[in-house]
Formats: C-alpha cells, sequence, structure tokens
C-alpha cells in the first residue's frame, strides 16, 4: 500500500507532525510531499491521500485551498486530512474535508492537533501554547494514526469505508475569514534597509512568491497573503508593519516540540 501526504508549513509545526506520522505508520510506504517548495507528485498511483496544513484564520490556508482545488476529479479515493493550530481551531477540519471531498475523495479520518502558537498578534496577547501538544494530545494523535493503520489494512481487504462527513454537524460549521480580512489585518509589511543584510530568507518563504530581491526584498500586494512567514522568519527582524516591529515573531519549532514530534 502506498500514501502520499501533501502537506503546507508555515514555520514548521505541521512539517514535524506529518514526519511524526510517517515515522509511527506500519503497514504502507509514506510519501510526503511539500506543496510550497516541491514539485507536486500526481496522487494516481497512491492508495490513499493525506492532505496537511495548519488553521489559518478560522481554515485551511489560501495555498492549501488554491492546491486542492487544482487537483483532478476522482471517484471516491480514500484520503485523510491533518491540521495544527494553536488558539481556535474553529471549522478547519470541516472545511478542510468539504475541500477534499468536492475534488471526488472520500475522507475517512481527520485530525486536528494543538501546537504552540505562531501568530505574532495572539503571542502579544500572552496566547503562547509553548506546552502544546500535551500529552493527552499525543496519545490521541497516535489513536489517530493507529486508525490509519486500521484502515490501510481495510482497504487491503476491499471493506467498505464511510466518509466521516456525516460525523460533522454544519450547524456548527464557523466559516474562515475572507483573504481581504487576513491581509487587513496583517497590513502592509516595510522594510528596514538599516536592519535588512539581504539574505533572501524572505523570498523563501514566501509560498505566494509575493517577494523579490531588488535589491531589498520588495512585496507584491497583490499576491502577498498577509500569512505572516517573512514577518516570523526574518532573522533580523527587518520587515515590520504599522504595529509590528519585530517582536513576538515565531522562528520555529522549539526543542521541547522537536522531542515531542521526533
Amino acid at each position: 500500500m502506498k500514501v502520499i501526504v501533501y502537506y503546507y508549513s508555515s514555520t514548521g509545526n505541521t512539517k514535524l507532525a506529518v514526519n511524526y506520522l510517517k515515522n509511527h505508520i506500519r503497514n504502507a510506504e509514506i510519501k510526503l510531499c511539500n506543496i510550497a517548495t516541491e514539485e507536486v507528485e500526481s496522487p494516481d498511483e497512491y492508495d490513499i491521500v493525506g492532505f496537511s496544513s495548519f488553521t489559518e484564520y478560522l481554515g485551511p490556508p489560501t495555498l492549501m485551498k488554491r492546491f486542492i482545488g487544482s487537483l483532478n476529479p476522482v471517484s471516491s479515493k480514500p484520503a485523510f486530512v491533518l491540521n495544527t493550530y494553536a488558539g481556535f481551531n474553529g471549522s478547519t477540519q470541516i472545511e478542510f474535508a468539504k475541500q477534499v471531498e468536492a475534488r471526488g475523495y472520500k475522507v475517512i479520518l481527520g485530525y486536528s492537533l494543538k501546537t504552540p502558537m505562531n501568530y505574532p498578534p495572539m503571542k502579544r496577547k500572552g496566547k503562547h501554547a509553548e506546552n502544546a501538544p500535551s500529552l493527552i494530545d499525543i496519545e490521541e494523535f497516535n489513536l489517530f494514526i493507529n486508525k490509519i493503520d486500521d484502515t490501510i489494512i481495510r482497504i487491503k481487504n476491499t471493506e467498505d469505508l464511510k466518509s466521516i462527513f456525516g460525523a460533522f454537524s454544519l450547524k456548527k460549521f464557523i466559516p474562515s475569514m475572507s483573504r481581504s480580512k487576513v491581509k487587513k489585518d496583517f497590513g502592509i509589511q516595510q522594510i528596514s534597509k538599516e536592519q535588512c543584510v539581504k539574505c533572501g530568507n524572505c523570498v523563501k518563504v514566501c509560498a505566494y512568491q509575493a517577494i523579490k530581491m531588488i535589491p531589498y526584498p520588495q512585496v507584491d500586494h497583490s499576491k502577498c497573503n498577509g500569512c505572516w512567514a517573512c514577518y516570523n522568519q526574518c532573522p533580523k527582524q527587518a520587515i515590520h508593519t504599522k504595529s509590528f516591529k519585530g517582536d513576538n515573531q515565531y522562528k520555529g519549532p522549539s526543542q521541547e516540540l522537536i522531542n515531542k514530534l521526533s
């Protein structure tokens, strides 16, 4: 059995989660594909398809939505969704499942894993979630992985699988925020030439290809999604907005999180 997991990780939390999943699956060969940086393989040769990203403004990020929408329609191919979140998960898992099933996949499993906060406005308010995931969260994540393993065996035995969509109450569905709202909250990036060392890291981490070096970073705001990746990952705090001057960055997973998801 072959499984491919398409993932998008802005600060490294989701990448740790999918690597943990890969290392703990026993009954299948797992291929990970970073949709932001790698050439995307077709899902045609895989028996199960996974989709994983972080929660961005109460839903999957724009890049993942665009990717799912670009996939060729299929007929009931088994799939699962996995998202990371820190503050309020909103309806990310429901929206994720809706988008994947709209391409003809059958979403049979889903899980939301709590990780440390990487959103600067919430970090400023003291919402750090530094100790996430808890031991209980890890136990539940392991149960989710075990369910994937069990599902692989069921597929081998040609058993009928049910979509998890019936488990969701659409009355509780909270739609994700619009891109214009996201961008407005982020604001317009400014580059401090006194602080910038022209390292190009902001270009590398921008999944929306909105930044070019000319010779300092220049942002195309028609492409910018307001994801905070450039702000978080600037080593010299040279990128700032009207309200944020380099404070409360999330530069990547802590050693504690790495140890938990090793």
